[in-house]
């Protein structure tokens, strides 16, 4: 029986490295990242049902925004698989310190942020950031809102950046989501049927400022919505993935 088992443990796992090893690769500077990468590729595109012809059409060099309505902590795992290019996170200081969790968070790049202060330190590290030609996503909300909730001010953050950089703001609306809510417990059940949807791309100056975080707000309150909004997400039949 003890043979049977370790023959079903170790079929298992180079199924699962096989599978994994077949994910679509991005440099994120450390071996272990890139590693985590190809795992969260699976889990996401796999096991929460996002499917493998979707990605974020990002530029392939330069900074850009990506913002997103935020219900469960899946949220920045779905973000991450869509998107060939390393992102950095805004992220709420209590999680970004949590023991464990801490020095993978610093090495992936998260920016902390301070829910109960001013949060000056996390908008001009963005903003280095995003003039180093990096991808930074944020939830400009704040914290989560659900879709039965009251909808919340919309914070400027993005909107200053995109003014100071001229990088696009690409804004993505999340659903087909379980367990909402949760922080980490949805990462891993119950199952999603994840999808995302790229309600727009927009470039800020000073004289419109006010308008795109109108829309924005609009947008990731689901409020406007787009026949066939799949659409502006990049398909591409990579055989290599779906194979």
């Amino acid at each position: 029986m003890l043979l049977i088992l370790s023959v079903i443990l170790v079929s298992s796992s180079a199924v699962l490295y096989i599978n994994i090893k077949k994910q679509h690769s991005a440099e994120w500077g450390h071996g272990f990242l890139n590693f985590t990468y190809k795992l969260n590729q699976l889990i996401c595109r796999k096991y929460h049902r996002l499917g493998y012809n979707f990605w974020i059409d990002l530029p392939e060099k330069g900074g850009a925004l990506i913002v997103a309505n935020h219900q469960t902590g899946l949220d920045i795992l779905l973000l991450v698989a869509i998107s060939k290019r390393p992102i950095k996170f805004i992220a709420a200081k209590e999680y970004c310190e949590m023991k464990g969790l801490k020095n993978f968070f610093s090495k992936a790049g998260c920016i902390p942020v301070d829910r109960k202060n001013r949060n000056t330190f996390a908008l001009q590290a963005a903003l280095d950031a995003v003039k180093n030609g990096e991808i930074v996503a944020l939830y400009p909300f704040g914290g989560f809102h659900l879709p039965n909730e009251k909808e919340p001010k919309i914070k400027s953050g993005v909107v200053v950046i995109a003014k100071e950089t001229k990088v696009p703001i690409y804004s993505v609306y999340i659903s087909g989501l379980r367990g909402i809510g949760s922080v980490f417990m949805n990462i891993f059940f119950p199952r999603s049927k994840a999808c995302l949807e790229l309600k727009s791309i927009k470039r800020c100056d000073k004289s419109n400022m006010d308008q795109v975080l109108k829309e924005l707000s609009n947008e990731l309150s689901n409020k406007i919505n787009y026949p066939g909004i799949r659409k502006p997400i990049e398909l591409i039949e990579d055989k290599k993935e779906s194979s």
